[in-house]
């Protein structure tokens, strides 16, 4: 389990993407560099998506250097200093992109956010994201809808993909469109661009992300503690500590719900008896599985069926 935090070393300068609100386009352009220069020194309040289509751009954030060539894309997170420490040639030409996600600003910008009880992202866009620790892990609302939020973290740097120019120079034009429309549409366009940049990158290997999968693959039927702690080669306390660690539950909790998720599927999509769904589910006693059901969906399973039909 050790290899996750390796991974998630230099996680802190990336971008976490969720699936719950789109971000807010501040500005987005081309430029050709008349002459050689060095990136402008500063501490943005907002991210920045920096997209290289001829010669090469340098630019150094919080201490790393980085060099983006010709058909290669780089994030700058907001909070952190960026400046340019080695010149970047005449002749350079790129897309920029200035853009905000919900949630709390970073570095020095959180703390004029303390004073104020807003932050620069939160007032522009308002909502939550998944705070990041310094080591690198994430911090999630502890609410269980919250807690399954899809998130996608943006690769650092990247190549672009397929029609990316393409796709910046719209962007770009309906930016100088003078309708609010055009800026709602660039917003959309602009969270596609992002989701197909970090779509496109190969996932690293999450061991905890493996624990979820077992246990949700294993949602019908009992809990078994040795059984899952044989499959990932350690002792029950430790593995179970891990996964306490990074998804702030306990694993037989998180089966439970994975249990109980499966429970609700079955009483909104089939017309099985209550008594055959709790069989399905590896609960001997119908009245047990019932009280169980109450407990986390907060009434009885044939009043969670007639509830979801009523939808429709």
């Amino acid at each position: 389990m050790d290899i996750f935090r390796d991974n998630m070393e230099n996680s802190t300068a990336n971008i976490l993407l969720d699936g719950l609100h789109l971000p807010d386009l501040l500005d987005c352009d081309i430029l050709t560099a008349s002459e050689n220069f060095f990136h402008m020194d500063r501490t943005a309040d907002f991210n920045v998506l920096i997209c290289v289509t001829d010669g090469a751009m340098y630019v150094t954030e919080d201490g790393r250097d980085y060099e983006i060539p010709a058909g290669g894309l780089l994030f700058l997170r907001s909070g952190l200093r960026h400046y340019g420490r080695r010149e970047t040639p005449r002749g350079t030409r790129w897309f920029y992109a200035h853009f905000r996600l919900p949630g709390p600003p970073h570095g020095p910008f959180a703390e004029a956010a303390a004073e104020t009880g807003t932050g620069a992202n939160d007032a522009d866009a308002g909502g939550t994201e998944p705070t990041q620790t310094p080591d690198g892990a994430f911090l999630r609302a502890a609410s269980p809808a919250e807690d399954m939020t899809p998130a996608l973290m943006l690769p650092k740097q990247c190549a672009f993909p397929a029609g990316a120019t393409e796709q910046m120079e719209r962007l770009c034009a309906l930016l100088r469109g003078s309708s609010p429309l055009h800026r709602l549409r660039a917003g959309a366009l602009f969270y596609e661009l992002l989701l197909r940049i970090g779509e496109g990158q190969p996932e690293e290997p999450r061991p905890i992300d493996a624990v979820c999968a077992y246990l949700t693959e294993h949602a019908r039927e009992p809990f078994n503690k040795e059984r899952t702690a044989a499959n990932f080669l350690m002792s029950y306390s430790r593995l179970a500590a891990l996964f306490k660690e990074e998804k702030g539950i306990p694993m037989g909790e998180y089966h439970n719900r994975a249990r109980m998720e499966e429970a609700c599927r079955l009483l909104r999509s089939t017309l099985l008896p209550v008594g055959e769904v709790a069989d399905r589910l590896g609960f001997a006693d119908p009245l047990y599985f019932s009280k169980k059901f109450r407990a986390f969906a907060g009434l009885s399973p044939a009043a969670y069926r007639r509830l979801s039909q009523q939808k429709y």
